[in-house]
Parts: structure tokens; sequence; C-alpha cells
């Protein structure tokens, strides 16, 4: 998420604050253009939505609400930056490896009758996802 107002409150601890009114909507492209030099934590997504709830609706929402709906989600995204990232090592652009990561994800596999984007919602099914992620790009499994 581009913050370009971020301002930093606390040097040493490296905290920074940001102001909810002044949000818009980002493109793909827009996102492309920039540099990242933060990545919220799993836990920080949903402190955010819980504080973005609170502040327009005064309601208090345990994170761990939010989590059970955004693990799917960062499931993906996480798969995606991976997919991106092992393509490009075969001198594949990323908007052609995310476009195939995308193309993979929504596709349903035989003998199910879920996508593997869908499928990435079930804590129960996420590990053969990531399993079959690791198959179509061939990534040896790391032994203990």
């Amino acid at each position: 998420m581009p913050l370009p107002a971020l301002r930093q409150v606390d040097v040493d601890a490296r905290s920074f604050c940001a102001m909810f009114p002044n949000l818009l909507v980002v493109t793909p492209g827009d996102l492309a253009a920039c540099e990242r030099i933060a990545c919220l934590s799993d836990v920080g997504v949903n402190l955010l939505l819980q504080r973005w709830v609170h502040h327009n609706s005064r309601a208090i929402v345990q994170t761990h609400v939010f989590a059970q709906v955004t693990a799917g989600p960062l499931a993906e995204a996480e798969i995606v930056e991976e997919w991106i990232a092992s393509r490009q090592l075969v001198d594949v652009g990323r908007d052609e490896a995310e476009a195939e990561c995308h193309a993979f994800l929504r596709a349903v596999p035989d003998g199910s009758t879920i996508s593997r984007q869908k499928a990435l919602e079930d804590p129960q099914r996420r590990s053969e996802v990531r399993r079959a992620v690791r198959a179509q790009l061939k990534v040896p499994r790391a032994t203990p």
C-alpha cells in the first residue's frame, strides 16, 4: 500500500503513522512504479483492518475475526510473489509471470469442484495449493 505522506513517529523504533481520511485507490501500474519500503505482516494487516473498521464504525472487531477472512488472500499474495520471483530466475517477465500465476490459481484442477484460489480460503487445503504451485514451478522441497 503506497503511503506517500507516511509520518515517522519514533525514529529509534521506526514507528510510523498514516491518516485514514486521505485514501486513494491505486492500480497495479501505480504500485509497480513505487519502491517498497515496508510490508505489513499478517498481524499488521489485521490490526490495520481493525483500526479502519473502528475509525468508520466505532465497532471493535477482534483481529482473529479478520485473520479468518484474510488468510486466503494473504496466502495468495505470498504465492504470487514467490511465483514471480521463481519465474524471473528463468528470464520470464514480471507481467507474464503474474498472469501465469493467476491463471494457475484460478483454474479448477481435475477431480475438484473449486479453483485453487478458492481452496486457499480453506485452512485445510492451503498446503495442497502450495504443493501444486511448487510442482508447477518444479521447486525442490526443503529437506529437514
